[in-house]
């Protein structure tokens, strides 16, 4: 018997979810689909399956619009089919459904089975949204609302299924209640009457605020090169940049969990930390200064009191979240301009 269902891809989504719904996310009849990126070594349920998320590239679409339509509708095709299967495998009776994005291919694939197998049936569940970093808090400007109206348009008769355009996540008409840690920061939207939004409470770690040390170790918090459209050799030369005003200093980067590391062996100089390690569990402390690319650590860096004027902020596009302001910030094109020195 499933009651309840969690479709999880990346570590922080799974600690958030964990935060939120500790008890059902252990239990028996609670379903979880993860993707590569977590693990669930530790986690008590008995029902566990890995899926393909898969992600739909504008910039593919771009680049090569006959095969990437011809791969994507065939891999929408089995993702439906594979949802299928699984749920018709499984006696359901759902009570709650916990998402982390209402943007990923499988995910939007996943809600409109569910939707149609059971809402039709007059059988109801709760759709719950839990944060999974910024996506919660990104403002959408008229170039969203134009991507909106043509992925709608355009998406079903190109792949034979709809998937909605999300720049701001959270905003599937569907869903009952939002989870977030900074509620009050969440842009207005459209939303359905009713909506309920829930915050997480900070969880202090006590972290020791003693422990940098001789001062010389830096923090980078890296980035997956699909979520800019960047190749290698441009993430080779803005590393190379960044590197260049590090010297003297002892560097470690955290890549992000669906990060190809391959670029960092061009850099024997950097020390690499686990992938899959969750941002949000580091002794910030540890480090003299953090470097990040928006990310949504900062929130929990700065909920733990480090200081932000060693935050560093390195922009690639405008995500709009007023925490990043008080941090330093300069913008990728000016990355040969930042200095490190106090």
């Amino acid at each position: 018997m499933v009651k309840n269902i969690f479709i999880i891809i990346t570590p922080f989504q799974l600690a958030m979810m964990k935060q939120v719904f500790g008890k059902e996310i252990n239990r028996e009849d609670s379903l979880i689909l993860f993707s590569e990126n977590v693990e669930l070594n530790s986690n008590k349920s008995a029902l566990k399956e890995q899926v393909d998320f898969g992600g739909f590239s504008i910039h593919e679409l771009k680049k090569h619009p006959l095969t990437t339509i011809k791969t994507y509708r065939s891999k929408l095709k089995a993702i439906k089919l594979k949802i299928i299967r699984m749920l018709d495998g499984r006696e359901i009776e759902l009570s709650k459904v916990i998402i982390g994005t209402d943007k990923d291919n499988f995910t939007q694939v996943f809600l409109e089975v569910i939707f149609s197998k059971y809402v039709n049936l007059n059988r109801k569940f709760e759709l719950h949204a839990v944060e999974e970093g910024l996506g919660y808090y990104m403002k959408e400007g008229p170039k969203d609302t134009i991507l909106k109206i043509l992925y709608r348009w355009l998406t079903p008769s190109l792949f034979g299924q709809r998937i909605e355009y999300h720049k701001l996540l959270a905003t599937d008409k569907r869903i009952d209640t939002i989870h977030m840690r900074l509620p009050e920061l969440r842009p207005r939207t459209k939303s359905k009457d009713g909506i309920t939004v829930q915050q997480i409470p900070f969880k202090s770690r006590n972290l020791a605020k003693s422990s940098k040390g001789d001062g010389k170790k830096v923090l980078i918090y890296s980035f997956p090169n699909q979520d800019y459209a960047i190749s290698d050799q441009e993430k080779y030369d803005i590393y190379k940049t960044l590197i260049d005003k590090l010297k003297g200093y002892d560097i470690f980067v955290k890549p992000h969990p669906r990060e190809s590391i391959a670029i960092f062996d061009r850099f024997p100089e950097i020390g690499l930390l686990p992938g899959k390690m969750i941002a949000e569990e580091m002794n910030y402390f540890e480090y003299s200064k953090i470097v990040n690319f928006t990310s949504s650590v900062i929130i929990d860096i700065l909920q733990n009191d480090y200081p932000a004027d060693q935050v560093y902020t390195i922009f690639m596009k405008s995500v709009g979240f007023s925490l990043f302001d008080s941090t330093r910030c300069i913008w990728i094109n000016k990355l040969d301009q930042l200095n490190f020195e106090i």
